[in-house]
């Protein structure tokens, strides 16, 4: 019978002789097993291979972009002015109205110039009565002045005051028709800010009226530029305020002089049937000209090393390699190469900013 306290030794000796047993067992079982991808993917310290998308370089036609700031005009726009100073009795219009041609924008209070027309024909009939006497002494009729003599007939108009009452008539005419203002052209009412019961300003335009469906866009080009400008060309005009949107047009003129700055004027003749392109609206102009046989690679595939610009090609082994490249031109998303790579490459064109030279990757055709 073994004593109580060596007893209870023995257990212990036994039960840590066990546990020993099963971590030895446990740890060669973990040593033998192969880690699941999924156990790879929470080991943070496990190195990778970047991912890259590469394209295959090949020669085509690239897009030459001049690029200016252009500014939009009405070819039809016109201030319109009232040239009698009556109170304003109508207004049919508002900004931002349609009118169409001929229609009545507004009308002024012609009570005094009715009269005045009265008045004018009266005497014009007076006059009238007083040559046909005339004409009657000479047996001659208002209907019948053929035969008569032209400076005997024009002294009777004078003497019997036909003359001067024919034109106050005209005159009387002329101004009643100026109390009503006619739109001269179909357009768009703006700078209206007359009331009615007023007077017409006098240190301004009555408003302003603008056919905003005949449009031009002038913008400004280099010197150096002028050769890829020519008249009938299609440009692309983008507006400041929603540059998602395209608008097209044509070259219509260029000016033949090169100002201080080395600049030429141009006009394009652009639509606008969104009505959404305004008189003095300034827009992006991009005038695209094709230059073939480029090797054409975009922007994204340009970095810096070392100051320099690089492209980054792959290879079959897995392996990008960097190129110095020479840049040629530029537009929106591209740039052409001048040297540095050649037709057949495989250019990275993502997940390139942080590779160094002759990196191991993992790459996928984009």
């Amino acid at each position: 019978m073994l004593p109580a306290k060596f007893h209870t030794c023995f257990i212990w000796i036994i039960l840590a002789f066990s546990g020993s047993s099963l971590c030895i067992q446990s740890c060669q079982n973990h040593a033998t097993s192969t880690p699941t991808d999924e156990e790879l993917n929470r080991i943070p310290y496990l190195d990778r291979l970047p991912e890259i998308s590469y394209t295959v370089l090949r020669r085509g036609n690239f897009a030459r972009e001049i690029v200016s700031n252009g500014k939009i005009m009405a070819r039809q726009k016109a201030d319109l002015y009232f040239s009698l100073n009556e109170t304003i009795t109508e207004i049919h219009v508002a900004n931002g109205s349609r009118i169409g041609k001929g229609e009545v924008i507004a009308r002024l209070e012609n009570t005094k110039l009715l009269t005045d027309l009265y008045d004018a024909r009266q005497v014009y009939e007076e006059a009238l009565i007083e040559l046909k006497d005339l004409l009657i002494s000479h047996r001659k009729t208002i209907e019948d002045t053929t035969e008569i003599n032209r400076d005997l007939f024009t002294t009777m108009k004078i003497r019997s005051g036909f003359i001067r009452a024919d034109n106050g008539l005209k005159k009387a005419k002329t101004t009643l028709r100026q109390s009503v203002m006619y739109a001269p052209f179909t357009g768009v009412i703006a700078n209206l800010n007359a009331k009615p019961y007023n007077l017409p300003p006098t240190d301004g335009p009555f408003c302003t009226l603008v056919d905003l469906n005949a449009l031009d866009v002038e913008f400004s080009v280099l010197e150096t530029e002028l050769q890829w400008i020519d008249k009938g060309r299609t440009i692309i005009l983008l507006p400041y305020t929603n540059d998602t949107v395209s608008y097209r047009g044509k070259i219509s003129e260029v000016n033949p002089l090169v100002d201080e700055h080395g600049m030429i004027a141009v006009r394009a003749r652009i639509t606008n049937p969104s009505g959404r392109l305004l008189d003095g609206m300034h827009v992006k102009i991009v005038v695209e000209n094709i230059v073939t046989e480029q090797l054409v690679v975009p922007k994204e595939a340009l970095v810096l090393r070392d100051g320099r610009e690089v492209v980054f090609t792959y290879k079959k082994d897995s392996t990008v390699y960097w190129n110095y490249v020479k840049q040629g031109l530029e537009n929106t998303d591209s740039f052409t190469i001048l040297e540095g790579l050649k037709p057949g490459d495989s250019v990275v064109v993502s997940g390139n900013l942080n590779l160094a030279h002759m990196t191991k990757v993992n790459g996928s055709p984009r």
